[in-house]
């Protein structure tokens, strides 16, 4: 479990004993009576914990930094049915490094965006990339991978465990939400895997 882990679970378990029935067990535990003190403190325990470790930590950028970049797609006929991922590799100067077009079985298509953007950043990582740019048409991945959404599939959030990790190496990493007319390269290469 990675530090991001242990500080949400920290947090959640704080908010939880906020609560007044956990307040009030708290109380009795150290032998004050004063619940709605306790409740508040280890409220306030839990924002101030929150606010030391934002939940958008996803996104760290490095201004002045040439960046490589990458758009990523992914796409699923049947959600869930075979699914494709695809995508484009840009170095620091913009110029297109390679592209990638992969079927990868039966899967929603949640789940092919965060495969296709897992799959980039593993061939950035592996070309030497420092700093990285990605764009997505896709807002819940990069409203989740920001941390601004909460993720309830578990599925997903395996994903995103997978994705924070490797996010972790680069020096910095940033995911714009882009339109899809601005994202078609991609999102033909994962149409055309999801057809194989």
């Amino acid at each position: 479990m990675g530090d991001r882990d242990i500080h949400r679970e920290a947090v959640a378990l704080l908010k939880r004993l906020a609560k007044d029935d956990a307040a009030r067990i708290i109380s009795e535990f150290l032998g004050n009576t004063e619940c709605e003190r306790t409740s508040e403190l280890l409220g306030r325990a839990a924002e101030s914990l929150e606010a030391s470790f934002p939940t958008s930590d996803a996104v760290r950028t490095t201004p002045g930094k040439a960046a490589f970049s990458a758009y990523v797609d992914g796409a699923s006929s049947g959600n869930p049915g075979p699914s494709g991922i695809g995508g484009v590799l840009y170095d620091e100067n913009g110029d297109e490094l390679e592209r990638f077009s992969e079927h990868i079985g039966a899967a929603t298509n949640n789940v092919a965006e965060y495969r296709a953007l897992i799959h980039a950043l593993g061939r950035l990582r592996n070309l030497g990339a420092e700093h990285v740019r990605v764009f997505t048409d896709s807002q819940l991945l990069q409203r989740q991978t920001t941390g601004d959404w909460k993720i309830k599939d578990e599925k997903l959030r395996e994903l995103n465990r997978t994705l924070r990790d490797i996010i972790d190496r680069f020096s910095s990493f940033e995911i714009t939400h882009i339109g899809r007319e601005k994202n078609r390269l991609a999102d033909r290469l994962a149409k055309r895997a999801a057809e194989r």
